[in-house]
């Protein structure tokens, strides 16, 4: 008599995410802080307070959390840091803002991918945000996730080697400094966008053997 075939399966399948990168996102809960914010960072351009002024883009100086005129933005920047330092498990004394300065864009313009050396944190609050205006990109920091390219018949978070987030007047979005972004070239015809940027520090003391290390 001939045996039956058996038919093999997997059960209790999951998905684990290994070294994950994460980007937090929030919005405010009251958008008349942009409003305040707007105000001030024209005030800024008016005056030719910055590093950058030109047709298409105006940077002003990146001690903005030293202006008494930010220091509602920057009670909010800390403590929502002080939630994600937090989520991290990061042992310090205590975190400070170390850089945060303004952009005006019109039309046009985008920013290539960079990092923001010299901080742990870094992240930005849309203040104005017209149609079209650019999306925040994040790219891959992984070379080697590249290295085989097949096609996919979908995109997704997985497979993706970019990631594109919308503007949208109020959202807060915190990423690790070392993660590589850019904006997209806006088509806000007629109009600006206006941001804030901001970099997180620690204070403390690591205390691993051989790498100890303190951040004043």
């Amino acid at each position: 008599e001939k045996d039956e075939k058996v038919t093999y399966s997997i059960a209790n399948r999951e998905m684990t995410m290994a070294f994950p990168t994460t980007i937090f996102k929030a919005t405010v809960n009251d958008l008349s802080l942009c409003d305040n914010l707007e105000k001030s960072i024209r005030k800024l351009h008016r005056t030719k307070v910055g590093s950058h002024i030109g047709k298409t883009h105006f940077i002003s100086y990146d001690n903005l959390h030293e202006n008494e005129e930010f220091a509602d933005l920057c009670e909010v920047v800390l403590n929502e840091t002080n939630e994600i330092l937090n989520t991290y498990c990061i042992v310090r004394d205590d975190h400070y803002i170390s850089a945060m300065w303004a952009n005006i864009t019109t039309e046009n313009h985008r920013h290539m991918l960079h990092i923001h050396p010299n901080s742990l944190l870094s992240g930005i609050i849309y203040v104005k945000t017209p149609p079209n205006c650019g999306n925040i990109v994040f790219s891959d920091p992984r070379p080697a996730a590249r290295m085989m390219e097949p096609d996919y018949h979908q995109m997704n978070q997985i497979n993706a080697g970019m990631m594109q987030i919308p503007p949208q007047k109020g959202k807060m979005i915190f990423w690790p400094s070392w993660l590589p972004h850019g904006v997209e070239k806006g088509q806000n015809q007629g109009t600006d966008r206006i941001a804030v940027a901001f970099n997180i520090m620690i204070r403390g003391r690591a205390t691993i053997p051989t790498n100890r290390m303190t951040w004043r």
